[in-house]
């Protein structure tokens, strides 16, 4: 076994978990899809099901459905470890490319279902999704459906449903400000949970501390019924789970019932309990308004939700092991320092900088995909993607800056993983947002920025000793237009003077220009002389321009360019246009 097979292998051990079989070849591709159409589906299939469905409801009919069920099974596989977001730009493509009725009916349809009936936390924001977009009245008139033919559901039953579910679960979805409820705790004071801008609670339970709500806690929101067995159930191992897992909680318990003095029963025998650390908050909708329903979709009971500290949903349609594991992934991101010692030495051996590539990373995030769905936790494939960005992050050369760049678009800031957590946020998207801006600046392709800069052209071998290399103040992107530029490449060489690694590209780039080194039989060119299409040298000292340079250009420089660290090479075709960047000579 050897290159990036036998790094896989390392990868697994390192992580505790030896790889099982790989997905088939099939199911590996469509993983890997950023958009998939049925009609690439269908053809896999065997052809179009739409022609075979037209004929009599059974034999051929049924085949072609099964065909294409077992496909979208398949492809709903492949993308469970992903985010919402990226889920439901996929489920819309694959719609979308049905372009008769059956076929997009029934894959709708299809795709509605299993994301309702998922037991996965965050799959009903698909459903949902989806059914706002192809199968509710205002999602009949998007683009999407005017595009192709109506969707609907088979029975009115089915489709009445569905509006229920999308109705009273679109307000409390993973990663939304969790939604605002007045109720009444056992004194009979107001409480607003979740209120304002702030979150905070108002009313006598807020007490001393501000509330249940008031202050930046974790909260788990319990909904349940004195006459539910399994709430009786759930109320015992909250007792239990809680006070274990060392995090500062705020327990709110919220009865659905009507019958006060059967809920004060209740919560004397099961509910009357908290910790130095678990704060517990008893409260009831004395008005019978039912905003719970609405707001948080209790259509029944027990119903365990977990808020984080800044009032955001990060946890739905809990049971007690879920909630235990759930908030040892929240104490994991809050604690995990991205980018260590230990991480850099794993990526060192996976993807060594020399055969650093987009598919080596693709691959070895499929692999981390797999372990960490395989290991039952989320937190690993968010930690390790992280972790790769640091290791990416950490080189300068060429090939590594581009894959970092594409890394970012591509799994950091492209949906597919679930950023959560302040950690999270500040160590992961915060830099990953911050690179991608610098990254966005003199990019492959564009012309050369409308700025002004002082500059020195690397004078070329010289045919008479009259003739010099430009010099002075030049807008970058007339420099093209200079009589001696005209028809060639360019290489721009932003450096430090006090810069060794500055120092040493501008000698490489002075032999160069000027043909020294050359032999004579490079290419047929002179030993001393340099070829006709050897490309311009132009110096620019970052630190002399932003000494001469006006406080408005030099704000234009350093927004036109990435020069957080130098030297920074940048190379033009022939036409003045960006062909290269970040890399050494």
């Amino acid at each position: 076994m050897s290159g990036l097979q036998s790094r896989k292998t390392g990868l697994c051990a390192r992580l505790g978990r030896i790889a099982a079989d790989w997905r088939t070849a099939a199911l590996t591709a469509a993983g890997r899809l950023m958009t998939v159409s049925v009609a690439a589906l269908l053809l896999l299939a065997g052809g179009p099901v739409s022609a075979q469905v037209r004929s009599a409801g059974s034999g051929p009919a049924r085949s072609g459905l099964d065909s294409l069920g077992r496909l979208l099974d398949e492809y709903t596989k492949a993308l469970v470890s992903y985010g919402a977001a990226f889920k439901n730009g996929e489920c819309d493509a694959i719609i979308a490319s049905c372009h008769d009725s059956l076929t997009r009916n029934y894959t709708a349809r299809y795709l509605f279902r299993h994301y309702n009936d998922s037991p996965l936390m965050g799959d009903e924001t698909v459903a949902i999704h989806l059914y706002d977009r192809w199968f509710s009245e205002s999602g009949k008139t998007t683009a999407g459906n005017e595009s192709g033919p109506e969707v609907r559901f088979e029975s009115e039953d089915e489709a009445f449903s569905a509006k229920v579910f999308a109705d009273a679960n679109r307000q409390s979805l993973l990663g939304m400000p969790a939604p605002p409820l007045r109720l009444q705790d056992r004194d009979g004071n107001d409480v607003l949970l979740f209120g304002g801008a702030s979150g905070k609670t108002s009313g006598a339970a807020a007490g001393a501390d501000s509330g249940a709500t008031a202050d930046r806690r974790l909260k788990v929101l319990y909904f349940y019924a004195t006459d539910c067995a399994v709430c009786k159930l759930y109320s015992r191992q909250l007792q239990t789970l809680l006070p274990r897992c060392g995090q500062k909680i705020d327990l709110i318990t919220v009865y659905t019932g009507r019958e006060r003095e059967t809920w004060e029963q209740y919560v004397r025998e099961r509910l009357s309990w908290e910790t130095a650390d678990v704060r517990h908050f008893n409260l009831w909708d004395a008005d019978g308004n039912g905003d719970f329903v609405t707001r948080y979709g209790v259509l029944s009971t027990p119903r365990l939700f977990l808020i984080d500290e800044s009032g955001t949903i990060i946890g739905r349609r809990l049971d007690p092991e879920a909630l235990r594991m759930l908030l040892e992934v929240v104490e994991q991101d809050n604690h995990y320092a991205y980018g260590g010692k230990e991480s850099r030495q794993l990526f060192e051996g996976l993807l060594p900088v020399d055969d650093l590539s987009i598919p080596a990373v693709t691959e070895t995030m499929d692999l981390i995909r797999r372990i960490s769905w395989e290991k039952g936790n989320p937190a690993t494939e968010r930690h390790m993607a992280g972790d790769l960005l640091y290791y990416l992050n950490s080189h300068d050369d060429e090939t590594s800056i581009e894959v970092c760049d594409w890394f970012i678009r591509e799994y950091i800031l492209s949906g597919k993983m679930d950023w959560k957590s302040a950690n999270d946020s500040l160590s992961v998207v915060h830099l990953a947002s911050f690179l991608q801006e610098l990254r966005s600046k003199a990019a492959p392709g564009s012309p050369l920025p409308a700025v002004n800069a002082y500059v020195e052209e690397i004078a070329p071998a010289a045919t008479s000793a009259t003739r010099t290399g430009l010099k002075g103040k030049f807008r970058l992107d007339r420099l093209k237009k200079r009589c001696r530029l005209k028809k060639r490449e360019m290489v721009l060489i932003f450096y430090d003077p006090a810069c060794s690694e500055c120092k040493d590209q501008i000698a490489k780039a002075q032999a160069l220009a000027t043909g020294a080194g050359r032999s004579a039989d490079d290419a047929g060119t002179p030993a001393g002389k340099a070829k006709d299409d050897t490309p311009a040298v132009i110096l620019i000292n970052v630190e002399d321009n932003l000494e001469r340079l006006s406080e408005k250009e030099q704000d234009a420089l350093l927004e036109a360019f990435d020069l957080s660290t130098l030297p920074h090479l940048i190379r033009t075709d022939a036409g003045g246009r960006i062909t290269r960047r970040y890399f050494k000579l």
